[in-house]
């Protein structure tokens, strides 16, 4: 099954306007913060934030698609409670839970056993990933593949480059990809690039035995 089937049955967006996300990435940290405790904090941060956008996460379908305001709002939130390498290690878990019944578990268990040992090619999943959990937010891309490192940018996402949460969640998001590629030694930075675009390089040295 391609990345397309997987959002088979998410409810029609139509009827939102603007940048979208999948309702089962805010649900899936959402339930990553509950299980860790730390869910009443974020709640109450996000509360403070966007009620409506609180409301909105824990009454929504996994396969519903929410304006993307809300999901960012709950990353901020958690970034005001956790700190900034709080938000990227929620990063990393989130990129592993998604293996064992996460988000998209079939297309990552998939992608893992296939190219596990070469993290190029396990990067290549960004896109797709990118592709089927938003909706006119941009774009995944990979710019430049190098024997121990790639370039890639978000591009047309104002929402990523002015969100600093958002870009170290992005980076737990990829370190979680080189840990699962095995590397010994690694590094993943994503900065803003511009207005409307965030720029992430990765750096990698060998694997473990």
């Amino acid at each position: 099954m391609g990345w397309q089937g997987l959002v088979h049955g998410a409810s029609s967006s139509k009827t939102l306007i603007g940048p979208r996300v999948l309702a089962s990435m805010p649900i899936g940290l959402r339930a990553t913060l509950l299980e860790r405790g730390q869910w009443g904090a974020v709640r109450a941060a996000l509360e403070r934030r966007d009620l409506d956008a609180a409301v909105l996460i824990e009454g929504a379908r996994r396969s519903e698609w929410l304006g993307l305001s809300a999901h960012i709002a709950l990353v901020e939130a958690a970034a005001e409670v956790l700190g900034l390498d709080g938000v990227r290690a929620l990063g990393v878990l989130r990129t592993q839970e998604s293996t064992m019944g996460g988000l998209f578990p079939n297309l990552l268990r998939s992608w893992v056993r296939s190219f596990r040992t070469d993290p190029a090619s396990l990067l290549r999943i960004g896109p797709q990933i990118w592709q089927a959990a938003f909706r006119d937010a941009g774009e995944f891309v990979i710019d430049e593949v190098r024997p121990c490192g790639a370039s890639v940018r978000i591009v047309d996402c104002e929402a990523m480059a002015t969100s600093i949460a958002w870009q170290h969640i992005i980076e737990g998001s990829g370190t979680g990809i080189m840990q699962l590629a095995g590397l010994a030694l690694y590094d993943v930075k994503f900065v803003s690039d511009g207005a409307r675009s965030t720029r992430g390089e990765f750096r990698w040295h060998g694997a473990e035995s």
